[in-house]
């Protein structure tokens, strides 16, 4: 959590309010993949997307995995 916290910029209020839904996976037309990142409206009562780095998302990624398995 501080990992993204720190990486994304996001206040805590955000990042307590992720779900699995909010870690969007895409891929562009070369086949290389990033990650966004949907944060709800908190502060200024508006949605955004941000790019969030390779290895953060990775990271993210796995963790949802394993939390699918159960």
């Amino acid at each position: 959590m501080l990992e993204l916290l720190v990486q994304s910029g996001l206040r805590i209020e955000e990042t307590s309010e992720l779900t699995t839904l909010d870690i969007l996976k895409r891929s562009l037309s070369d086949g290389r993949i990033y990650y966004l990142l949907h944060v709800k409206p908190s502060k200024f009562d508006r949605a955004r997307v941000i790019p969030i780095g390779d290895s953060l998302g990775h990271v993210l990624a796995e963790i949802i995995r394993h939390v699918r398995r159960f």
